[in-house]
């Protein structure tokens, strides 16, 4: 069975739309409030842009940048920038860094 470039993309443009759409009803439930695509998909491209690559790495990062409203600016706060182009950290650290900034009150520094 051969699986063509054309068959894969669908694949990979279906497998992400599923995503997307786990992450907006996830963050539309605890927002209580509309989740606009485009700007859950800016956020998503940011996240790969740190090297983000599993869902669960990109879920993380989503919900942290969601929740400070990073959406409306066209880069992340300063705080969220810092800790993930760490280049001494692996993504999922990064990640967990940022849940524990937020925590612990750093992200309003």
């Amino acid at each position: 069975m051969q699986i063509s470039p054309q068959q894969m993309s669908a694949f990979e443009q279906s497998r992400r739309a599923r995503f997307l759409a786990r992450v907006r009803s996830f963050l539309g439930e605890r927002a209580q409030r509309p989740v606009v695509d485009a700007e859950l998909a800016d956020l998503c491209v940011r996240g790969e842009r740190y090297g983000l690559v599993s869902e669960q790495e990109l879920a993380g990062y989503l919900v942290i940048a969601w929740a400070v409203e990073a959406w409306r600016a066209p880069r992340d706060p300063a705080w969220i920038a810092r800790i993930m182009d760490d280049p001494h950290r692996v993504a999922s650290d990064r990640v967990a860094a940022l849940y524990l900034a937020a925590d612990s009150g750093a992200a309003r520094a």
